[in-house]
């Protein structure tokens, strides 16, 4: 979602880096949830969620 206040120019740049960023993810932590536990899928989402990010920082870091 893109707000009228918000840079628009900075949110097609850093939603650009999405699919080279969520590709990352699913390849480090498998695409989808694992069996198993609550315990189990929340620790998946946050590795998953950490990987993501990471990547989208460094990804940022990179266009500069």
């Amino acid at each position: 979602m893109i707000y009228d206040d918000m840079d628009k120019d900075y949110a097609r740049e850093r939603n650009a880096l999405i699919p080279e960023a969520e590709a990352f993810a699913n390849k480090k932590c498998k695409a989808k949830f694992p069996g198993g536990n609550e315990k189990a899928r929340v620790a998946w989402a946050a590795k998953w969620n950490r990987s993501f990010h990471e990547k989208m920082t460094k990804l940022w870091r990179e266009r500069s």
